[in-house]
């Protein structure tokens, strides 16, 4: 399951799903490269963006956003910049 693709997701939705407890989840991630659960849920995002981006340059961004798990295309594209360093756009136009 793409747990991550769900907007509004918690780190308590996330540990019910999965069966397991907040403390134990977090230690897991905070040892990890991602350090804390909403930069884990928000790489694992823009990561399926860029497949989604990849795959079908033709989409429009907002698409791409919500098919993403985001709430809105300004979140999405913060959130992508700040994890890919450039805007959906100009990750376009160097693919």
């Amino acid at each position: 399951e793409k747990l991550y693709l769900e907007d509004h997701l918690t780190m308590s939705d996330w540990t019910q799903r999965m069966h397991t407890n907040k403390n134990y989840l977090g230690e897991v991630i905070a040892r990890s490269r991602y350090e804390s659960f909403y930069k884990l849920i928000n790489t694992l995002r823009i990561e399926h963006a860029c497949q989604l981006l990849d795959t079908d340059p033709s989409l429009k961004m907002e698409q791409v956003g919500f098919e993403s798990g985001f709430s809105s295309g300004s979140a999405f594209s913060q959130v992508f910049k700040r994890v890919k360093g450039v805007s959906p756009s100009e990750y376009l136009k160097g693919s």
